[in-house]
């Protein structure tokens, strides 16, 4: 059904969910999902993570080309990212994990249980889920359950549900009150103005055209002798009474991306935010990072272990499943900041002020290039060697040196090798 819960339902789920019953607060994700915002948010925060690449290490090469492979046969992106939305939405996920022993290596295959079968038991502080069989206990790391809590034993009271309810609610309920007043407003009233004196007859046939004109312009206004007419205006709104909805939809919008993403660079941050951007982006990657780090832990702990045991025993190193969060150098950025410091360094010189042009390449990681045809070569400082600009040749040939050759002479020099004393060349 598309009908919106009530207040009270939602209050209902939320205390439910906290107390570890969560059937009500599962269907309320369910509905919840079908929201533009919260549909884009969520699945911007899964595919952060779920877009970058797979890395596969942490064991020798035999153990984890065979890990790699049963992965990906049995934990498909669909199943990752199902599990990740519940995750995020309730605060974990419970995953089963089913094996063919049939398989020249007993294969895992993973199975994502809606958690409205789920509950939280206070006195075994574990998860457990109705079957036909009856109620089974999800204890992880025996092989049998992949259970991703990524905030601890009860990971369920930070489920992103207890923070979204309201907020999709209210803005639910605001898109519902701004088309009925778009409707009641878009179409003004008519006011119909009769002679006191007319017939009964004409009153009626008066009234009844404009209530059926439908998008006729034309109304026909009858005038007595008397100098009395029937008469028609419009009664419209004026104030701008509809800026509320909008007002209460942008910030449940804000409340919805903040939870979801821990940031709103693309709902509020707007001008003169380059810094504000930075920080942003690092809070979204950040997010990424950690969601990456604890499903990572949780594989290599609860899935990747009882894999390795049971199929090349005991003693074998457990590979690490994770996904390439390294920031991307932005070279067009570097480069704009370069081509500023150019700019400065030359309006500075121009001016009279002496600058230290190798500290300033030192700070912006410039190395300086070595001027052969020059016939007094220049010092070197320490602050070269520290910062590893130069080879062991170039020293050499600052030096008088004849070079070393190979990759011993290419080698750049590191930190400690001279003080910051010019030395002679």
């Amino acid at each position: 059904t598309t009908t919106l819960p009530t207040v009270e339902a939602v209050r209902a789920a939320l205390t439910g969910h906290m107390a570890g019953m969560f059937a009500a607060s599962a269907q309320l994700c369910d509905a919840m999902v079908g929201d533009d915002r919260i549909h884009s948010a969520l699945g911007s925060r899964v595919g952060a993570l779920f877009g970058l690449p797979t890395l596969y290490e942490g064991a020798d090469a035999e153990v984890v080309e065979a890990w790699r492979v049963a992965w990906e046969t049995g934990a498909t992106p669909e199943v990752q990212a199902d599990a990740a939305r519940w995750c995020h939405l309730m605060g974990f996920a419970l995953v089963e994990i089913l094996w063919d022993t049939e398989a020249p290596r007993w294969q895992p295959y993973l199975k994502v249980w809606h958690p409205q079968f789920a509950r939280w038991d206070v006195m075994t502080r574990t998860y457990r889920v109705a079957t036909l069989d009856g109620e089974v206990e999800c204890t992880p790391g025996g092989g049998r359950w992949l259970v991703l809590a990524p905030y601890g034993a009860r990971s369920f009271m930070f489920g992103a549900v207890r923070a979204l309810a309201l907020p999709w609610l209210l803005r639910n309920f605001a898109y519902r009150d701004w088309a009925r007043y778009s409707e009641r407003h878009g179409m003004p009233m008519i006011k119909a103005f009769v002679p006191e004196m007319a017939a009964s007859d004409d009153k009626d046939a008066f009234v009844s055209a404009l209530r059926t004109m439908g998008s006729e312009a034309v109304v026909r206004l009858p005038e007595n002798l008397d100098g009395s007419k029937f008469d028609v205006t419009l009664l419209e709104a004026t104030a701008n009474t509809w800026q509320g909805f909008l007002s209460l939809i942008s910030k449940c919008d804000t409340a919805i991306t903040l939870t979801l993403q821990w940031q709103n660079l693309t709902t509020e941050v707007k001008e003169g935010s380059q810094a504000a951007a930075r920080i942003h982006a690092d809070v979204k990657q950040t997010a990424v990072e950690f969601d990456d780090r604890t499903l990572s832990q949780a594989i290599g702990s609860q899935v990747a272990r009882v894999w390795v045991e049971w199929n090349f025993g005991s003693g074998r190193a457990v590979p690490v499943t994770r996904h390439d969060t390294s920031v991307t150098e932005d070279h067009e950025a570097a480069a704009r900041v370069l081509e500023s410091l150019s700019r400065s360094v030359a309006s500075l010189s121009n001016s009279g002020v002496q600058v230290d042009a190798p500290a300033l390449a030192l700070a912006y990681g410039v190395r300086l290039p070595i001027l052969a045809a020059a016939t007094e070569k220049p010092p070197v400082f320490g602050y070269h060697l520290q910062a590893g600009v130069l080879t062991r040749d170039e020293v050499r040939a600052r030096l008088g040196e004849p070079p070393v050759g190979g990759p011993d002479g290419a080698e750049f020099i590191g930190g400690d090798v001279l003080d910051a004393e010019p030395v002679a060349p």
